[in-house]
């Protein structure tokens, strides 16, 4: 699949666009439903297919909210129970 010769008004599966990002399928439908992605165009039952232009916009606006929530994740706490500080003596 050449994502960049598509259509701007081509339909991609949900394989399409999980091959596109470099995830399984499985994991796309679980991002999905935590609604990460762009709605799709057309949903009917399992039937679900995305505009080739709405995922690119989607693509371009995510690099620049991903610089500004990576600086956020570094500035944020660390989650789960704490590590014991293990010293290295050499």
């Amino acid at each position: 699949m050449v994502f960049a010769n598509f259509d701007a008004c081509a339909l991609i599966s949900p394989a399409e666009f999980a091959s596109l990002l470099g995830i399984t399928t499985n994991a796309f439908y679980q991002r999905d439903m935590r609604g990460e992605f762009p709605p799709p165009v057309m949903r009917q039952n399992r039937y679900v297919r995305w505009r080739t232009a709405d995922v690119r916009e989607w693509l371009n606006g995510l690099t620049a909210n991903h610089a500004a929530s990576t600086e956020q994740a570094m500035d944020a706490p660390r989650r789960g129970r704490r590590r014991k500080a293990v010293e290295c003596t050499r």
